[in-house]
């Protein structure tokens, strides 16, 4: 190959080089003024808390999130996908514009598309988060205000029984009792307490008078560990009182440890419901046959019980506000309120052709462990202080959503009888709080709450575990009476 010949074709290919960097340059001039990086980001579980920068801030381009102008020969590189958004409730399933905004980006990333980035406005990041904002007004709570049956917090005054329904008032009389601190705890334990707690802070008082029989709930238990040995079968299980006692004073000792040393770690609210809370729960209501604990941080709150708002249709204001643990009414499977439930349940349309309400769940949620167990008390847990007005603005929604769905099952002859009492407890790390959602027709008041005890200390777990225990026998007494009269007429 001759010299001309060789320059010829170095000439062609500086042109060529040049010609393509023309393209790329002119490209970026086009497409560096509309070019927004929160339109093309991915969206991760905060997108919703995405802000514009601040002005006079560089941003930088992300190469991989653009495509090259057609025809500049640069080889195109695959977009990152997108993270695949939490799904929070059912309504975010559901949500309309953000499967529209979602599709799109999907179809952008299946197909390769290599057109030309438009100038004209898009929906970015923000706007739809704004979007979301707009659809989902209970951030605290005075935005419950605005719920058709608003929902209002109420301190409690001093003469607390003209604040609360008749139903809830034996409860309350018998818990400001136990927080006098007088006879809460076995009299079989007394040396084991006065040892643990020291000379100094030990009390007389506490202790009830030494049990000739065993408690109803104790009974239960008994005759359960008694048909084991019967039957062949060995079994820790107590069966006097002082086996209950001695039992209960290690199952208190285990729970103050583990809830120690969550405190001194900073352990995550799951850390907390699984070592402290639950078990807490668990052992407070155990021999109590119609009463269970269920842990219900999925528990979604279903489309047709939503609250209604003066602000929207209420569609989506639940959005997220889910509770963590469900103290349930149990019945058993051969009582007449375990078959009328089931009855009414069967008889509503199936979902999709009657009204929203039509689902086949005696509460709020579609959550299978709480279809066919009423809900009695509702448990919101938090680590921080900080944290509390989440928890109150998550547990008014939730008691929001429970009126609804009781009001669904109302027949002309109960639509006058106000809904039963709920009692509330907010956990925050140690801490107890008892609160009582109280029906005022129009309006759902929220009194309280109550300081009932607490983990860091024995003395105050015994006072908590009485107070449980108090909750329970009303939730097996005036809580299923008004179940049955709802249902059973």
């Amino acid at each position: 190959m001759d010299e001309s010949t060789i320059s010829v074709q170095l000439m062609r290919r500086s042109e060529s080089s040049s010609a393509s960097s023309r393209s790329i340059e002119s490209w970026l001039e086009i497409v560096e003024p509309s070019f927004d990086p929160a339109a093309v980001a991915p969206q991760s579980e905060d997108a919703h808390l995405a802000q514009t920068p601040p002005r006079g801030r560089s941003i930088k381009r992300k190469r991989s999130s653009m495509s090259p102008p057609p025809g500049s020969g640069v080889p195109r590189r695959a977009l990152s996908p997108a993270k695949r958004p939490r799904l929070d409730s059912v309504a975010a399933a559901d949500d309309d514009d953000e499967e529209a905004l979602g599709s799109s980006s999907r179809l952008s990333v299946l197909t390769g598309s290599s057109r030309r980035l438009s100038t004209a406005p898009s929906l970015t990041a923000s706007a739809a988060a704004s979007t979301r904002r707009s659809t989902s007004p209970t951030k605290n709570v005075q935005d419950l205000l605005y719920f058709q049956k608003p929902v209002r917090y109420v301190e409690m005054r001093d003469n607390a029984l003209e604040q609360l329904p008749e139903d809830v008032r034996e409860l309350y009389t018998e818990m400001y009792k136990i927080g006098q601190l007088e006879s809460f705890i076995p009299a079989e334990v007394r040396p084991d307490v006065r040892a643990i707690v020291g000379e100094t802070y030990f009390r007389g008082r506490w202790f009830k008078e030494p049990a000739t029989t065993l408690s109803p709930e104790q009974a239960f238990v008994a005759a359960s560990a008694r048909k084991l040995v019967a039957s062949g079968q060995r079994t820790a299980k107590p069966t006097t009182p002082e086996g209950f006692a001695l039992c209960e004073l290690d199952t208190l000792r285990d729970i103050e440890e583990a809830a120690r040393h969550s405190s001194s770690t900073s352990a995550s609210e799951a850390a907390w419901n699984t070592r402290v809370h639950v078990p807490l729960l668990v052992h407070a209501t155990t021999g109590f046959r119609a009463v269970h604990v269920e842990p219900a941080t999925t528990a979604q709150i279903a489309r047709g019980a939503m609250p209604p708002t003066t602000r929207n249709d209420g569609r989506d204001v639940s959005q997220g506000k889910m509770i963590d643990i469900a103290v349930v009414l149990r019945p058993g499977a051969d009582t007449p309120l375990a078959a009328a439930i089931h009855a009414a349940l069967g008889a509503m349309p199936p979902a999709g052709i009657g009204p929203d309400s039509s689902f086949e769940s005696v509460n709020q949620t579609m959550y299978t462990p709480l279809r066919f167990c009423p809900t009695a008390v509702s448990v919101e847990t938090k680590t921080l202080s900080a944290d509390v007005e989440a928890g109150r603005v998550q547990l008014g929604v939730w008691v929001a959503a429970w009126h609804r769905r009781m009001e669904a099952f109302r027949t002309p002859a109960s639509a006058g009888v106000s809904i039963v009492t709920l009692p509330l407890l907010l956990i925050t790390g140690h801490d107890w709080k008892l609160m009582f959602a109280c029906d005022r027709g129009d309006a759902i008041d929220i009194v309280g709450g109550v300081d009932i005890g607490n983990t860091s200390g024995l003395v105050d777990l015994y006072r908590l575990v009485a107070v449980l225990r108090a909750v329970a026998r009303w939730v097996q007494g005036p809580y299923a009476r008004w179940m049955e009269e709802l249902f059973l007429g």
